[in-house]
């Protein structure tokens, strides 16, 4: 099976963002769990989030918006997935 250097990316999407600690927690899990996947926190102020939403989507690229951003971003989504049980 040939090498596959391709890392995934999932980004925290808000303002501010220098003291969300996510990053450090997402980027231990994805090393415990072997997977080659990155999290990249991005200052983004409101009036960008639709700009920054659509420029993501065609990496394949997930976005994770902080808290304050969660309402604001949804109406930028093409879907939503279930919350777990």
């Amino acid at each position: 099976m040939p090498a596959n250097f391709k890392a995934e990316l999932l980004a925290c999407f808000g303002q501010p963002v220098s003291e969300n600690p996510t990053g450090k927690m997402q980027e231990a899990a994805f090393r415990e769990l072997g997977l080659n996947w990155r999290y990249l926190t991005v200052e983004v102020p409101p009036a960008r989030l639709r700009d920054a939403m659509l420029g993501c989507a065609p990496s394949g690229c997930a976005a994770e918006p902080d808290d304050p951003a969660q309402n604001r971003v949804m109406e930028h989504l093409d879907e939503i997935a279930p919350r777990p049980p």
